[in-house]
């Protein structure tokens, strides 16, 4: 009957040990994605829009590993959708995003016109619409 209980014991400690181990890996990873997150945001305001993209790659990966590691973590799921935001914001800006043709930037596909993201217009007169002869 000891035996039983001792080998019992031995179990329960042996099962809280990677429960444990998991919960400790989830936080080093929700910290690591933050910190890229954070940095991407800072690549992003300051109009690095290569780095922010390819540190967003990057703390998508480590939130997924995060998320797999401990999956009803609501920080890891808040921290998650923030990544997912800032990535929607790096692709409307355009620049150093590649697009699905693998082309590198807009610069490539139109110029400094497109870089920039403004448009060239020019006044027609009346706002009609164009003349026709």
């Amino acid at each position: 009957m000891r035996l039983v209980a001792v080998l019992c014991v031995i179990i329960a400690v042996l099962a809280a040990f990677p429960a444990v181990s998991t919960g400790a890996d989830a936080k080093a990873l929700l910290s690591e994605a933050n910190t890229l997150f954070r940095s991407a945001d800072k690549d992003f305001m300051s109009g690095k829009m290569d780095s922010a993209w390819e540190t967003v790659a990057k703390a998508k990966e480590a939130i997924t590993a995060a998320k797999e590691a401990d999956p009803s973590n609501s920080q890891v799921a808040s921290l998650e959708k923030r990544i997912d935001q800032l990535a929607v914001k790096i692709k409307k800006k355009g620049r150093g995003v590649p697009d699905s043709a693998g082309r590198k930037s807009l610069r490539a596909l139109g110029g400094a016109e497109a870089a920039s993201g403004h448009r060239r217009t020019v006044p027609d007169g009346g706002g009609e619409g164009p003349e026709t002869d």
